[in-house]
């Protein structure tokens, strides 16, 4: 899926979400899930490095979802 085919960014954003949704993406999701669990548990000693980037990709993950909300509320402050 490129960005030409989407149609910009709102409907990349959209393709995505729907795509996430399916339960083709929830099996995949839950098997990437299940492998950073064990990659996790075989490297104990390197657990924060693991826990930073795990938050860093969820926490950009949920800007970029949610980068009209937050738009939109960030302008109604200065509003």
């Amino acid at each position: 899926m490129s960005m030409l085919q989407a149609g910009g960014l709102e409907s990349l954003q959209n393709a995505i979400q729907t795509w996430l949704s399916s339960g083709k993406a929830k099996l995949i999701l839950t098997i990437i899930f299940i492998g950073i669990g064990i990659f996790v548990w075989k490297n104990l000693d390197r657990w924060k490095e693991i826990l930073l980037t795990v938050i860093g990709v969820v926490l950009g993950s949920l800007i970029f979802f949610g980068a009209p909300k937050l738009s939109d509320w960030f302008v109604q402050i200065f509003q």
